[in-house]
């Protein structure tokens, strides 16, 4: 399964959601691919590597559809493809081919090639509504939108016209990130999703806890640097949502 977690706007605790779920599915012996499809390369910066260092990067691929799959090996069921800043340009690419429709599903064409084998792949998509977006919407079987406050709203309507512009159908998910339950704003945006749209919104909410913000600032999953933390516990809820909800579709 091809997980995107994608919002138009940044700073929603996307690049901390691909992290720490992907490290949560592995605990569970989910064999995982994150994939940092952001030129700001965050979420290869959070597993604790370099992309100035990294030679063999996500647009390697984009550039060289017979390049060999060399992927960093995190732990023995999580996998990375960094990331790489050329991807702006990448970007400006895409825009200028001839075919459309190649254009759209080069990631996709990417992880067709690789993806044998793993039980998720979950690309950590760039904000805005470029090139970039596309692909990752194009690629994936499903969509994690995360939700830090109303103001994420806005994102998650241009998404919505992105993907009926497209004619795509996927599946998408809301998840409340940084949640703070003494702030009325985190609990009108709480209220708002659960009310207007409960079976599109995941049970499990993120609470905002500084475990999380340092444990990316170190080079670790939550499960590394606090693993008896708020965080370690609701992104491992969340790892068994999301593996039970497919067991319920695969009829397992």
């Amino acid at each position: 399964m091809i997980i995107s977690i994608i919002n138009h706007k940044g700073g929603v605790g996307k690049t901390m959601t691909a992290h720490n779920l992907g490290a949560a599915l592995a605990l569970m012996k989910k064999k995982v691919l994150l994939v940092d499809f952001d030129p700001q390369c965050n979420l290869t910066s959070r597993c604790g590597i370099n992309p100035a260092d990294e030679h063999v990067t996500i647009s390697s691929y984009l550039h060289d559809d017979e390049q060999e799959f060399l992927l960093k090996n995190l732990n023995k069921y999580l996998f990375l493809i960094p990331g790489d800043d050329a991807l702006d340009a990448d970007s400006m690419e895409m825009a200028a081919m001839d075919d459309p429709k190649e254009a759209v599903n080069l990631l996709k064409n990417i992880l067709d090639r690789v993806g044998e084998g793993f039980d998720y792949i979950l690309v950590d998509g760039a904000p805005g509504s470029g090139m970039l977006m596309l692909n990752a919407l194009y690629a994936a079987d499903e969509i994690i939108i995360p939700m830090s406050d109303k103001d994420a709203m806005m994102g998650v309507s241009k998404i919505g016209k992105l993907i009926k512009a497209n004619n795509l159908r996927l599946k998408a998910h809301y998840l409340i990130t940084r949640h703070d339950s003494r702030l009325s704003l985190c609990n009108e945006l709480r209220d708002c999703l659960i009310s207007e749209c409960p079976e599109l919104t995941y049970h499990t909410i993120i609470r905002n806890t500084e475990a999380l913000r340092q444990s990316g600032c170190n080079g670790q999953d939550i499960f590394q640097y606090a693993p008896k933390s708020n965080g370690a516990a609701d992104y491992k809820s969340l790892a068994k949502e999301i593996a039970g909800r497919r067991s319920k579709e695969m009829n397992i």
